[in-house]
């Protein structure tokens, strides 16, 4: 799956703003920014980095990493950061985004952001928990999972194979319990171009501003996904 996002736990604030804008300085402005918590098998289990208190460690790296971005003197302590900086870094502050799926994170995102990454959704999930939560002044974007097949039960079998452990990580598990689904493989839209088009239209329906499409299956039919969205968007 596309990576979307920088996990923030392993990169300071002050780190990824001075990244940020050097990058926005060399394209011009052309950068969108995403952050999010990431999840525990991968900040603890994996990095050895204690995943305390996402909520909170989310919100104070927004807090130090906004303004600086904006060009701002930061100063700041707080409980997982202490910064006393400006950065000598002259670019426009990009787009930034943060991952999102739980009530209090949308919200977060609400606040402190310009918008919101979810993946493994459905249209109902997003107009029903996401929108609701989020606004319409801040953009949605949706990550897809898509596959071309003329038998979308097996494919779906195969893939809830597949992602079993991606079902067991807790902030996935709580957003599919919300919409009653069982695996992510309940969330990936199978079937022929006429089935994938209408469910982008659902999602954009839904309250979606961008669509992200990550198309399975083989080379050509992977080919002949994008050359559908791009079709769609057009």
């Amino acid at each position: 799956m596309p990576e979307s996002y920088s996990p923030a736990y392993p990169r300071h604030p002050v780190t990824t703003a001075t990244e940020a804008l050097t990058v926005q300085a060399a394209t011009g402005g052309g950068l969108t920014l995403g952050v999010g918590p990431s999840h525990a098998w991968y900040i603890q289990d994996q990095l050895g980095i204690p995943y305390t208190s996402p909520v909170r460690h989310t919100r104070e790296y927004l807090t130090v990493l906004r303004p600086l971005l904006n060009g701002e003197h930061v100063r700041h302590s707080g409980e997982f950061f202490t910064v006393d900086t400006k950065l000598d870094v002259t670019a426009p502050p990009p787009r930034l985004l943060m991952a999102a799926l739980g009530p209090r994170m949308l919200e977060l995102a609400r606040e402190l952001t310009d918008g919101v990454v979810t993946t493994w959704v459905t249209p109902e999930l997003i107009a029903e928990h996401v929108a609701p939560r989020v606004g319409t002044d801040i953009r949605i974007v949706v990550q897809v999972i898509t596959m071309l097949s003329t038998e979308p039960d097996r494919a779906r079998e195969n893939l809830a194979r597949d992602f079993a452990a991606v079902g067991d990580m807790p902030a996935y598990h709580a957003s599919l319990g919300r919409a009653g689904l069982s695996s992510p493989a309940d969330t990936v839209v199978i079937g022929d171009e006429t089935t994938i088009t209408n469910a982008l239209a659902r999602f954009r329906d839904a309250g979606a501003t961008d669509v992200v499409v990550s198309p399975l299956g083989t080379s050509a039919d992977r080919a002949r996904t994008l050359d559908l969205v791009g079709s769609f968007s057009r």
